[in-house]
């Protein structure tokens, strides 16, 4: 298994996108007004049966979220997600 490689996109909504091999597309949201606030990051997605092309294409969009809504976000079927929950580290939560 390898580590996603994610990189920064210019979105109002979108934050990173990520893939993973062999078909894993991550989407890192901005944080909502309510995450900020909490001190919170935005959500992050996985898609399965992704394509290096969906990704490429995703990436360089002219729009990153119309594209992603185009192609992905109403397409749960051809594209499965998996909403990943943050890692809490409890050293960093006790001081330990």
């Amino acid at each position: 298994r390898t580590i996603m490689e994610w990189v920064t996109v210019e979105s109002s909504q979108i934050a990173e996108v990520g893939f993973e091999e062999p078909s894993t597309l991550g989407v890192r949201f901005k944080p909502s007004k309510k995450q900020a606030a909490e001190g919170k990051t935005g959500s992050e997605y996985h898609y399965a049966n992704a394509t290096q092309e969906l990704f490429e294409g995703l990436a360089n969009a002219v729009s990153v979220g119309k594209f992603f809504e185009q192609h992905i976000k109403f397409d749960p079927v051809k594209y499965p997600f998996t909403k990943i929950e943050p890692v809490v580290d409890e050293k960093m939560l006790f001081g330990e």
